[in-house]
């Protein structure tokens, strides 16, 4: 089970998330893309508080992916706000593998060879992703 510490620290950081979603939802002027993102990802998470607190297993690993598949998405962003929103994310990410020395979805036991999201291969990709989202952002920014 993932403990409560992490339920915690998922759940504040989902807020937060959430919070800044719908900020960008409701006052920024998005285009057809970063709308249809920000609805699909607030529609994860409605699941993801559930799945988290009564802790089934199943959708949490589904949910993991699409993580990965979103972040990978964010890429086609183009609204500053947005590309912000999933750099926060990436960042939040990578420190808390830092802090906890696994990916925080997974639980403590859990091998690096069983466990999806971490691990030196994740690490390196997702900092050149990092990398990717924040020149974006600042040719967002710019334009």
């Amino acid at each position: 089970m993932i403990d409560n510490n992490s339920k915690t620290i998922l759940t504040i950081a989902t807020i937060l998330i959430d919070l800044a979603l719908v900020t960008a939802l409701t006052t920024c002027s998005l285009g057809t893309y970063d709308k249809l993102f920000v609805i699909v990802c607030l529609m994860a998470h409605i699941p993801f508080y559930a799945c988290l607190w009564n802790y089934n297993r199943p959708i949490l690993d589904a949910l993991h992916y699409f993580l990965f598949v979103a972040l990978v998405a964010s890429i086609f962003l183009n609204h500053p706000l947005t590309l912000s929103i999933s750099l926060s994310v990436l960042v939040f990410i990578q420190v808390m593998w830092v802090l906890k020395d696994r990916c925080i979805l997974n639980e403590e036991g859990q091998s690096i060879a069983n466990s999806f999201g971490f691990g030196p291969t994740f690490s390196f990709l997702t900092g050149g992703f990092t990398l990717l989202v924040a020149t974006k952002l600042g040719q967002a920014c710019v334009a």
